[in-house]
Formats: C-alpha cells, structure tokens, sequence
C-alpha cells in the first residue's frame, strides 16, 4: 500500500477499535491490536524510505552544485592559461601567420574597452545583476529599498558593457570612466571539413 492508503486503513481500524471497545467494556480484541501496530509499523517504513529519498537526493544535489562549481574555476584556469599561451605565441611568432593542415594561426588588431572606474560610468552602460539582470537603475533602487527597509539589502554585482561602450566611444561620444585602446591578440582558425584543409592548402 502507499503511504495515504495506510493512513487511511490505520484511520479506520482505530474507528472500529474504538467501537468495539465501547461496546465490549473497552477490550480490543488481539488481532486487531496485531493490525493496527502491523499498519503503524508499515507507515513509520515507508515514511522512513520518503525520508531517506528525500536525503539522498539532498546530497546528491550538493555534490553536483560542488562538481558544477569545480568544473567553473577549472574553465576559468583554462581560460586563463589559454590566454597565456596565445599571448606567448603572438610574441615569439611576432605576429606572422602560419598555415597548417589542420588550423591557421595570425596576429588579430582589435581594440579594447578599459574600465577605469565603474563608479563613474553613466548608468546607461552599466546592469545589476541580483537574480536577473535589471538595466533599469530606477527599478533596480526601487527593489534595493524596498529589501533594505526589509532588513535585507540585495548583493549585487555591477557590471559595464564593453560592447556598448566601445560602440559609443568609436562613435565619438566621451565615456567618463572609461576609454578604448589598441589591442593585438592571436587568432587561432580550425579548418572544419577536409574541404576547407584542402581550400586552404591550395589558396
């Protein structure tokens, strides 16, 4: 039986035990004493079996959120070593492009957003992030009072867009807080298919 159907059966051996012990000066008869500690035994099992599913899970869950959180900072390690490791190639390859079967690798000119000061950057180029990504400042104060008067002021994580800023810059509109420079980094290109390994070689 499942849990609510041996609440139910327990609910009503103890109505029938009630009745027939008013009937009978208050004697239950054995069998159904042995019914009802079998039926509570049955339920205290399958509470027990909920329960520790329940745990069970709950500790699996951790672990994930633990594994998840591991394999973060190792990307972020990665990232960074690969950031390194390109940065190394550029210079001692100085910028000169090579062909390979498999991939081309070359010097990229690009420029680069610099934040000198977050604080300082007009409020149309910066998000706060709480549980989402609020680009309204108005809102985003509104919900900060509001959860302040409550005792709990939101964390939050405030962040510039590079992109938008260095489309305004290029545009010609001043940045306060922060400016474009040159940037040089190494581009790595994968050939694909067969197809594109054999257009390049031939190109």
């Amino acid at each position: 039986m499942k849990l609510f159907e041996i609440i139910r059966e327990i609910e009503s051996a103890l109505t029938e035990a009630a009745e027939i012990a008013a009937d009978n000066g208050g004697v239950i008869p054995d069998d159904l004493v042995e019914y009802i500690d079998s039926l509570e035994y049955d339920k205290e099992r399958k509470i027990e079996a909920w329960a520790g599913w329940c745990v069970s899970e709950k500790r699996a869950i951790k672990a994930k959120k633990e594994f998840i959180e591991s394999m973060r900072e190792q990307v972020d390690i990665m990232e960074r070593n690969l950031d390194r490791s390109k940065d190394l190639l550029l210079h001692y390859t100085k910028g000169i492009p090579f062909k390979f079967p498999a991939f081309s690798i070359g010097r990229r000119a690009d420029k680069r957003t610099v934040i000198d000061d977050i604080d300082r950057v007009p409020d149309q180029f910066k998000t706060y992030k709480v549980s989402a990504k609020i680009d309204n400042r108005e809102v985003f104060q509104r919900l900060n009072d509001y959860a302040t008067e409550a005792g709990a002021p939101l964390e939050t994580v405030v962040t510039a867009s590079l992109n938008d800023i260095k489309k305004a810059i290029s545009e010609g509109v001043e940045v306060e807080g922060a400016h474009i420079e040159d940037s040089v980094s190494m581009q790595i290109r994968e050939y694909r298919t067969p197809m594109d390994r054999l257009e390049r070689s031939c190109g």
